[in-house]
Order: C-alpha cells, then sequence, then structure tokens
C-alpha cells in the first residue's frame, strides 16, 4: 500500500486534466482517547495544509470548541467520556463563536 500526498496543488494530474482545487487552511479538532491515533491524524492534516488541536476526552474537546473555534471536529464515536452522537448538541449549549 501507498500513500501519496499531492506535492503541488496547481500541477497538473496524471491524465493532464487541471486537478480540482483543493480546500486547504481549516481549522480542525481531532478528538480520540488513542493518543497515537489522534495525533498521527492531525499530524496528517497538517501536512496538507490544515491548522489542527487535539484533545483525547470529551471536557477537553468541548473546551478546545471554545478556544480554537474549528471548522470542523473528526470525533471517535467509542470515547468514553464524551457520547460523539450527542456532542454538536452539548457544545450548543455553551456560547460559540464558531
Amino acid at each position: 500500500m501507498a500513500a501519496v500526498l499531492p506535492a503541488d496543488r496547481n500541477t497538473a494530474a496524471p491524465d493532464g486534466q487541471a486537478r480540482a482545487a483543493v480546500p486547504t487552511g481549516r481549522r480542525i479538532l481531532v478528538v480520540d482517547d488513542n493518543v497515537d491515533a489522534a495525533r498521527l491524524l492531525a499530524d496528517a492534516l497538517e501536512m496538507v495544509g490544515h491548522e489542527t488541536r487535539v484533545a483525547f476526552d470529551g471536557p477537553g474537546a468541548l473546551d478546545a470548541t471554545e478556544t480554537f473555534h474549528p471548522d470542523a471536529a473528526l470525533l471517535d464515536l467509542g470515547i468514553k467520556t464524551l457520547n460523539a452522537f450527542l456532542a454538536p448538541v452539548q457544545a450548543g449549549e455553551k456560547p460559540l463563536n464558531v
């Protein structure tokens, strides 16, 4: 298995066609109680131009939404200290400037 990361977003695709613009610069919150997995994902996202923050539990994730103001969050659905299905509701209970 090989992963290919775009070296230059302005180069042509292998078939000679122009590449579609890839949005970059998003603020992404990564939440996972597996520290290594969270850091690996955050590092990969930063390699392609995103700004990231990592939280390892529910309270940390909710606190990060207040200070980091992410555009998106990638949540571990099985995290024990936060129900990922209810996280948007819980975050909405606090005044956020997202």
